[in-house]
């Protein structure tokens, strides 16, 4: 039987419940983790090329952005988070400078991606007690919450200049939103845009709802998708109706949502296929997240690792030219992992 859960504490917080799980005698467990898939799979899906290839090629996009966002390169940034400057014990302070420049890049990377602004990235920034500053002509730096915000915006800014095709993207995203409205269509999204299929006339139970079908067939729908308006400030938006605990709810729809939607359904159908394929050979018994866990003998671990990196850095037919990577572990109990 598959357990799913959607997240454990690994970094912080308790992590009892993960030391709970344990192989039993002679076995261990093996957990792979997606790296970075839906921002893999989002740069992919928008044709962001420049992020593309820093993941192909194995380069670091955290280290990529913050070279963007600060004056220094990519080389040195890197050196001191990613490589051989990293275990260098550092007493002038430039180290820890450049892994909070690095901290940004990735938050960068792996929150702007779906359309957030300045005030959530410094949000996010401040509950995460990485707050931004400005240093001013003479020397001196200001730790305001107005230059956090004044340098949030200009972060959203950089990110979105950097990976224009991503903003672009969710303005076709907007485009298909009307479309379904309006009962049309068509196909969007990947090299030649045709990995999303929109359907403004798909039917459920003979109602029409309409809905983006994946590659894999599955469907994400919209019911009673409309035009609204915001009471607050006159202006148009998309609603549709969503139950959560057997209520309905009026949802806000809009580009980026859109686009969001999209590429984590995309990114689990190909974890999907990953784990079928997986299954073949050995049980996947849990999925956390981006990540599916195994139980195997000890004297298997070389093969299952092995079976797991092969399957997981394996996209399907209809997903070629994503550069997907993984990273697996293995412990006697999954906090290990």
């Amino acid at each position: 039987m598959l357990n799913i859960v959607q997240n454990l504490a690994k970094r912080g917080g308790d992590k009892t419940l993960r030391y709970a799980i344990r192989a039993p005698e002679n076995h261990i467990i093996i957990a792979c983790d997606s790296s970075q898939v839906e921002a893999r799979v989002g740069a992919w899906a928008a044709g962001a090329t420049s992020l593309l290839s820093d993941f192909a090629s194995g380069d670091d996009p955290y280290c990529r952005l913050a070279s963007a966002i600060y004056p220094y390169s990519y080389e040195e940034i890197y050196y001191w988070t990613k490589g051989e400057g990293k275990d260098i014990l550092d007493e002038t302070g430039i180290k820890k400078k450049h892994d909070f420049h690095r901290f940004v890049g990735k938050t960068g990377i792996l929150q702007l991606q779906y359309g957030s602004g300045a005030s959530k990235l410094a949000q996010f920034l401040s509950q995460s007690r990485a707050n931004l500053h400005i240093t001013n002509e003479d020397g001196t730096e200001d730790h305001s919450p107005e230059a956090h915000a004044a340098e949030c915006k200009r972060v959203v800014g950089i990110y979105r200049g950097t990976y224009a095709a991503i903003p672009q993207f969710w303005k076709q995203c907007e485009e298909v939103i009307k479309a379904l409205i309006n009962g049309w269509q068509g196909y969007f999204g990947g090299p030649e845009q045709k990995v999303f299929y929109y359907d403004g006339q798909h039917t459920v139970f003979g109602r029409r709802v309409p809905a983006i079908m994946l590659p894999d067939g599955y469907w994400i729908r919209y019911p009673n998708l409309r035009i609204g308006i915001n009471p607050d400030t006159g202006k148009q938006e998309y609603l549709y109706d969503q139950f959560d605990a057997g209520r309905k709810q009026t949802v806000k729809l809009y580009g980026g949502k859109l686009f969001n939607n999209c590429i984590q359904g995309l990114a689990f159908a190909i974890m999907r296929w990953q784990a079928l394929q997986i299954n073949r050979e050995l049980p996947v018994i849990m999925n956390v997240h981006d990540e599916w866990t195994s139980i195997v003998e000890e004297s298997r671990k070389d093969w299952a690792m092995e079976l797991y990196m092969k399957w997981m850095r394996t996209c399907p037919a209809w997903a070629q030219g994503i550069p997907i990577d993984c990273e697996a572990k293995t412990g006697k109990t999954y906090g290990e992992v």
